[in-house]
């Protein structure tokens, strides 16, 4: 991770004001729905992605790695991938 070299205080209900830089670099704009994860090292913030958006994504990648599959089993397998995703 990239030390920024900021600091900030948190506010007696917890609050903490994430620097207007910080937002602009991420693309965070008023109203982001943000995701907290806590590691070892402390808190890690990221834009939140529902967990069926990312089952989209992979399904794309997948469906698009059919279209070029060589042969048709590995076809068929990337097709029952993604079958298996939808149905979850």
């Amino acid at each position: 991770m990239k030390n920024l070299g900021i600091v900030r205080n948190m506010d007696e209900l917890g609050r903490v004001v994430i620097p207007m830089e910080v937002r602009r670099t991420n693309g965070w704009e008023p109203r982001t729905p943000l995701e907290i994860l806590a590691t070892d090292e402390g808190v890690f913030i990221r834009k939140y992605q529902p967990r069926d958006s990312e089952k989209e994504k992979v399904a794309e990648t997948l469906i698009a790695m059919a279209a070029t599959a060589k042969d048709q089993a590995q076809k068929d397998a990337l097709t029952q991938a993604v079958a298996l995703l939808k149905k979850n």
